[in-house]
């Protein structure tokens, strides 16, 4: 979300910057070729056998503001044949004039050529920082969409790791449940293991107990009463046992 909202921060600059260019471009753009077109009509009036007074004065006005146009773009070299004649009395015949124009025509096609070769410069770089521009602009543009997709993706991968993540602490839970279940029943069963040892000792102390007893008694039968019991004693024994 910062990559998209900084992609589209930098197109919206980039934005600003371009229609700010083309502004510039558009009043130098419209100022040279304004100034193209009077030179133009300057040139055809001063070219003319015989302008008129109307005319020269005219062209006068139009050379005086394309000149002080040139001035400021640094155009222009020959200044003092275009001061001549701004500065020629609009009463004067032309024939006289042309003679003390010292290339006044001359002065002006070099200086068509000069706003020419600047309005071509002008329109170069325009056309040059439309491309950069339009190259900008795809380049951000491809990029937002990437990074939508990978943040549409990411959006997926989170919504499954947090169902997996309900399901797994379902899980846990139950199990956590079942751990308790078995530790309770491990906890009888240990007790009722104790108990059973404990009654298990106590029984195997009795029998042995019982077993010393009987043993005892064993003995005294063999050894005490044996030797007391004659061979008589056993033959009615015997007897009786037959009836």
């Amino acid at each position: 979300e910062e990559e998209i909202e900084s992609e589209e921060a930098d197109m919206k600059a980039a934005t600003k910057e371009r229609e700010e260019t083309n502004a510039v471009f558009l009043k130098n753009s419209g100022d040279l070729s304004a100034a193209l077109e009077g030179l133009a009509g300057a040139i055809q009036v001063l070219k003319s056998s015989k302008p008129a007074l109307v005319q020269v004065a005219e062209a006068r006005r139009t050379v005086k503001g394309i000149a002080e146009l040139a001035d400021a773009m640094g155009l222009g070299s020959n200044k003092q044949a275009v001061n001549a004649f701004l500065q020629q009395d609009p009463g004067v015949p032309m024939e006289n004039y042309k003679f003390k124009s010292g290339g006044i025509i001359e002065t002006l096609e070099e200086l068509q050529n000069d706003f020419r070769k600047t309005k071509n410069e002008v329109d170069e770089d325009e056309a040059q920082s439309v491309h950069e521009y339009d190259m900008l602009m795809q380049e951000k543009t491809d990029l937002v969409k990437r990074h939508k997709q990978d943040l549409e993706e990411a959006r997926k991968d989170k919504a499954k790791t947090t169902e997996e993540i309900g399901a797994a602490s379902e899980e846990l839970s139950t199990t956590r449940a079942q751990l308790l279940d078995d530790k309770q029943y491990l906890s009888e069963l240990s007790e009722m293991c104790v108990n059973t040892a404990k009654t298990w000792d106590v029984r195997s102390k009795v029998r042995a107990d019982e077993l010393s007893a009987l043993s005892a008694a064993t003995t005294i039968v063999k050894e005490t009463v044996a030797e007391k019991t004659s061979a008589a004693t056993v033959r009615l024994t015997q007897m009786g046992v037959r009836v």
